[in-house]
């Protein structure tokens, strides 16, 4: 008889665990890499990286990967640029694009960028996910403006990549937020898109 109840027991409570496990991992979100991309449009290194480098990156981390491309189109851009990379220790004569801040680490050119991300970004997933670094040059940044204002996608090639416009400004995110994502970012999308 005590063999039965242990037995009835037992199943109960792995019937009831494997109800719950599922529920747990329907609601616990997925860790998340963010980072910031520092581009040119006349920087062929640059559409290099956007073009060939970051797709297939977003092909295998969907979601979980989610870069913010800031163009260098304008005083403000510029001061942004250099801000971060003296926050990573860089001087403005040793700083060029494509720059990238993933964490806390600084990638720039069409080389490193390429042999060091894809492993940043399998480092940053298995601890949890980063966000955009707290820095100057990158506030605004590190926790996105969400707004209800009307989104203007801009038509692209590439169903993993949308451009979301707020005025003047365009963003252009790698990813599909969850909620619509307002980020006041300065530059347009590069014209191959």
């Amino acid at each position: 008889m005590m063999k039965r109840l242990t037995l009835v027991l037992l199943l109960l409570v792995s019937a009831m665990a494997l109800a719950v496990i599922p529920a747990m991992a329907q609601t616990a979100d997925e860790p998340v890499v963010r980072a910031v991309l520092f581009w040119s449009d006349t920087c062929p290194h640059c559409h290099y990286v956007i073009e060939e480098v970051l797709p297939p990156l977003q092909e295998q981390y969907g979601d979980q990967l989610d870069i913010v491309l800031v163009e260098l189109n304008n005083q403000e851009s510029a001061d942004r640029f250099y801000a971060a990379g003296a926050a990573y220790g860089l001087p403005q004569n040793r700083m060029g694009v494509p720059f990238m801040i993933v964490g806390e680490h600084a990638l720039m050119g069409s080389s490193q960028i390429p042999d060091e991300l894809p492993g940043l970004i399998e480092k940053y997933l298995a601890e949890g996910g980063v966000d955009i670094p707290a820095v100057k040059g990158l506030e605004g940044l590190a926790k996105p403006i969400v707004e209800d204002l009307p989104q203007t996608p801009v038509p692209t090639g590439s169903p993993k990549v949308r451009f979301v416009g707020i005025g003047s400004t365009k963003v252009r995110l790698f990813g599909k937020p969850k909620a619509p994502r307002m980020v006041r970012v300065f530059g347009k999308p590069p014209s191959a898109y």
